[in-house]
């Protein structure tokens, strides 16, 4: 539990100077060692989709609101990346 709580300093850390590699890193780390929780896959859909492609981190912002379906913040972030997804989706202009 102290390694977990750990990882999620130094992701929140990383985040906060914006390093995604690292905080990406930290909570690949921390899921990896303790108990899924929304806050972590919530952290890392961010931190995915604010350093790659469009609409990367779905499937942690999925997981997160399955784990946790009434907080707002777990919808709020899946709300954004399918935004995200959706506003450079390829256009067709075909009539």
């Amino acid at each position: 539990r102290q390694l977990r709580g750990m990882l999620f300093d130094i992701a929140n850390e990383a985040f906060r100077q914006k390093r995604m590699k690292a905080a990406r890193q930290a909570l690949e780390a921390a899921l990896a060692v303790g108990p899924r929780s929304d806050f972590a896959l919530r952290r890392l859909a961010l931190v995915k989709a604010m350093d790659e492609e469009p609409g990367t981190g779905l499937q942690e912002a999925r997981e997160a609101c399955r784990l946790n379906p009434g907080n707002p913040e777990n919808a709020r972030v899946l709300h954004q990346i399918q935004s995200s997804l959706s506003q450079h989706a390829p256009k067709d202009h075909r009539r």
